[in-house]
């Protein structure tokens, strides 16, 4: 297993990591806050997602792969939250996670621990098996 982290501060817009290469593969954090609708209220959340970006691999690859995605507390008696995905990667789903991984209020409750200067930090493990080609 390999990990990946990214600390940003929670602002608008699509934030996306530096690439961590596991099995030829470029994996990357990428996460989005956003407006997430819920019995006719939109309550801000932050979509988590991991990206796997297949440079020279030819077309019909795919990769099995699981991983944990998590935002980390900053305060030693509280828990990391984490979240778990499984997913088949290929050349039409490159990225797995997400939409609605925490909810923005839970980030900024300063009991949790999760935001600090207006910063988080995310880490995911990520655990690949090798790529291969369909046949045709």
């Amino acid at each position: 297993s390999s990990g990946i982290n990214a600390e940003w501060p929670l602002r608008p817009g699509q934030m996306v990591s530096p690439p961590l290469h596991v099995r030829n593969l470029s994996w990357k954090i990428k996460c989005i806050p956003r407006n997430f609708s819920v019995a006719s209220s939109d309550l801000p959340t932050l979509g988590f997602f991991l990206q796997c970006d297949a440079i020279g691999l030819k077309k019909g690859w795919s990769c099995q792969t699981s991983a944990t995605l998590s935002i980390l507390s900053r305060k030693a008696n509280e828990h990391d939250f984490n979240r778990h995905i499984t997913h088949l990667f290929n050349s039409k789903e490159t990225d797995w996670g997400y939409s609605s991984f925490i909810l923005i209020e839970d980030i900024k409750n300063p009991d949790k621990g999760f935001i600090e200067d207006n910063k988080i930090n995310l880490r995911i493990e990520v655990i690949a098996d090798e790529p291969g080609v369909k046949k045709k």
